[in-house]
């Protein structure tokens, strides 16, 4: 018995000084918020598959890790205005996570458009960052009576 409540304020022990190094479950939530200087937003996108992908990436410029927690925001514009006939624009991805080595990257896909035009950028926004990715061709129209859409990509991790 008394060997068994040894190893229980043992236990103890060690669960205190994880927690106190920041190893507990609230931890998730801990380190430094990352500033408006301490991550690049880059935008880039591709029309390969009859849509069109944009993929914001946002990396940190600084050598120390930094949480952030925001929201990723991509619009499809022409010129300055919204594209608000497509269903899903803008599109959004709330972000909370320990921005280290490890790029955060988020992808949507811009599909079917059945109307004219050109002029079309997608503009992604973190922040008070902004990046802008001019769109030269629409996505492939491949069903005239439904809405375009802005989609998250399939596959991607939360």
């Amino acid at each position: 018995m008394a060997c068994a409540n040894r190893l229980l304020l043992l236990l103890g022990a060690i669960a205190v000084v994880a927690v106190a190094a920041g190893c507990g479950s609230s931890s998730r939530h801990g380190g430094s918020a990352c500033g408006a200087n301490q991550y690049a937003v880059d935008l880039s996108s591709n029309g390969a598959t009859g849509g069109i992908v944009g993929s914001v990436r946002i990396t940190r410029v600084h050598v120390s890790s930094c949480r952030l927690a925001i929201t990723v925001r991509l619009a499809i514009r022409r010129g300055a205005e919204l594209v608000d006939s497509v269903k899903g624009n803008p599109a959004t991805a709330r972000v909370d996570r320990q921005l280290g080595p490890a790029p955060f990257a988020e992808s949507w896909v811009w599909r079917n458009w059945c109307s004219h035009g050109t002029g079309f950028a997608l503009v992604a926004s973190v922040g008070s960052a902004t990046a802008r990715a001019d769109v030269p061709t629409t996505p492939r129209c491949d069903e005239p009576k439904a809405p375009s859409t802005l989609d998250a990509l399939a596959g991607q991790a939360p």
